[in-house]
């Protein structure tokens, strides 16, 4: 494929023009077109093909217009493309719509096809597996790094642009280029993995979503480049950074925020449905903060509970916190059996009683106050919250219940980020919010989950 230096210009300034001369769009056993187009970017970031159908097989009847697949989980009805460029690239792509009219019927035609992504597969030589991939939002990693620039008159500039983090078989860059930053991972390791950990790091301590708009993967011999369709609009959107890159007046020791990388990939080897859990609730949450402040309260207050389901309540199961309650169980069901009330009654009261093992959201948010993980106003904060988004009810709102409801708010947020902290085991300097806060920087202090929680847990109950 061409160049990343021809390349990557092209799609930051969305001037990307591929010619193909072999285009070829196709079901299985369905819809099938030939022709010649070129692939490039509109004004919002979306990649597209400007196709000219010049013949065509097994066209669907339709009377005005149809959009195909009509069921996108068929993987019948799915739609692949095949094209070759002018420079001799074999580009790839899948999973697209495409709309028919009754024009389809006499070729040549023209269709717009919106695009994904575009995928070019190669045959290359290394040892090493390598990572390469560059995004437009906004990136706050502390560098560790200067570089020198020499400018076309002949003028060299430095400045820290460069993050380095050495890992046991591999190591990484990431280059401030300050309208764009890229990243560069060499050596032995798992690509997906790595690039999953990496995009999660950054969004995750910059406050940003990423999309990377050029993707190269390397495993072995085979090598796949990747230009992804983004958000123009998502490029200058942030949310919450619980992470700072500087520390105090000046920039410190920075070893804190390489190591939240480490104990990310750590986490994904170890744990990978953990990792999940994390990364896929703070990307919920991370949307909602682009919308109304009813949607984000919704949000935020289910992320916790979910993370809460997927992490922390397992932990307290598997310690058995509550197998204490067992004999306590039993005597209460010995007595409720000797009341003298109905057999349905009496076998309704027992299958309540069954239930005081079961550890809920707000019990183990209980948990994690006693263990100094969460305070106890980030909990009644959450149970506010979630109590008012699942029951919504018409209300007046002025100033003072407003700032109250941002305050509850920024409470929950903290709770959902020290979830997170615990999680990837993190201590260091951290951004805690509140209302007329002027001291929004605090430490932490990993605190671990493990058989002395247990005991402390049931020297408190």
């Amino acid at each position: 494929m061409q160049s990343t230096k021809e390349l990557s210009p092209l799609l930051r300034e969305g001037k990307l023009e591929l010619h193909c001369i072999n285009i070829k769009i196709w079901q299985e056993d369905g819809v099938e077109l030939f022709g010649h187009g070129v692939i490039k970017i509109n004004k919002h970031g979306v990649l597209y093909l400007e196709f000219i159908c010049t013949q065509n097989n097994n066209i669907p009847s339709v009377m005005f217009s149809e959009k195909l697949p009509k069921d996108s989980l068929d993987e019948k009805e799915k739609f692949y493309l095949e094209c070759e460029t002018i420079s001799g690239d074999t580009l790839k792509a899948s999973g697209f719509s495409v709309e028919f009219s009754l024009s389809d019927r006499q070729p040549p035609n023209i269709k717009n096809i919106i695009l994904s992504n575009l995928q070019c597969e190669e045959i290359e030589e290394g040892d090493d597996n390598f990572l390469y991939f560059e995004f437009s939002e906004y990136c706050d990693i502390p560098a560790n790094k200067s570089n020198s620039e020499t400018s076309t008159l002949g003028y060299e500039s430095h400045s820290w642009n460069e993050t380095v983090i050495e890992m046991d078989k591999f190591k990484i860059s990431i280059i401030d280029k300050k309208q764009y930053t890229y990243c560069r991972v060499t050596g032995v390791f798992d690509v997906e993995q790595v690039f999953e950990c990496l995009k999660f790091y950054i969004g995750f301590t910059s406050g940003s979503m990423l999309q990377p708009i050029f993707i190269v993967k390397r495993n072995k011999q085979s090598q796949v480049s990747i230009i992804k369709s983004i958000s123009n609009i998502q490029k200058r959107q942030r949310s919450s950074n619980p992470v700072p890159s500087t520390y105090g007046n000046k920039r410190v020791e920075t070893d804190y925020h390489y190591q939240i990388f480490r104990n990310i990939f750590e986490l994904y080897k170890v744990k990978p449905n953990f990792f999940e859990s994390i990364y896929s609730q703070w990307a919920r949450v991370w949307y909602s903060f682009q919308s109304k402040n009813s949607i984000t309260i919704l949000t935020l207050s289910v992320a916790i509970e979910g993370m809460l389901n997927d992490v922390f309540i397992p932990k307290f199961k598997q310690l058995g916190v509550n197998d204490h309650l067992d004999e306590e169980i039993l005597r209460i069901k010995k007595l409720i059996s000797e009341i003298e009330i109905p057999t349905a009654q009496i076998d309704r009261l027992k299958s309540s009683v069954s239930y005081w093992k079961n550890i809920t959201a707000a019990k183990s948010l209980d948990y994690l106050v006693q263990l100094g993980i969460i305070s106890q106003d980030e909990k009644k904060s959450w149970s506010k919250l979630r109590n008012a988004s699942a029951h919504p009810k018409t209300k007046e709102m002025n100033a003072a219940s407003l700032e109250k409801e941002r305050d509850n708010l920024l409470l929950c947020l903290n709770l959902f980020h020290n979830l997170i902290f615990n999680t990837i085991h993190y201590s260091g300097p951290r951004h805690y919010w509140a209302v007329n806060s002027t001291s929004p920087l605090k430490m932490l202090e990993h605190n671990e989950i493990n058989e002395h929680s247990k005991q402390l847990l049931r020297s408190e109950t």
